[in-house]
């Protein structure tokens, strides 16, 4: 009797270990992409709450004022590059 029980013991152990893999992968998973995830469900609440709206404004701001200092520090660069431009069109 006692070999029975020491199968089927082996044979939830095994169980328990194909549990325990399954769970070690899904925490894998989740840990190589949770940025991802997060960044999913902020999208899909910020499509939801139609704040997608102000997000855009801010990267608007947030993107004129990058470009204004580096035509500020940049304006050499920048001079020249136009230049190059209108000289091709």
């Amino acid at each position: 009797m006692e070999k029975k029980s020491s199968s089927s013991t082996s044979k939830s152990n095994s169980g328990s270990s194909s549990k325990n893999s399954n769970n070690n992968d899904i925490l894998k998973m989740i840990t190589n992409y949770f940025g991802a995830i997060i960044g999913g469900v902020i999208a899909l609440i910020l499509a939801c709450t139609s704040l997608y709206r102000v997000v855009i404004g801010i990267v608007l701001v947030c993107i004129g004022a990058w470009f204004g200092y580096y035509c500020q520090h940049y304006k050499e660069n920048v001079k020249n590059k136009l230049r190059t431009f209108v000289d091709k069109l």
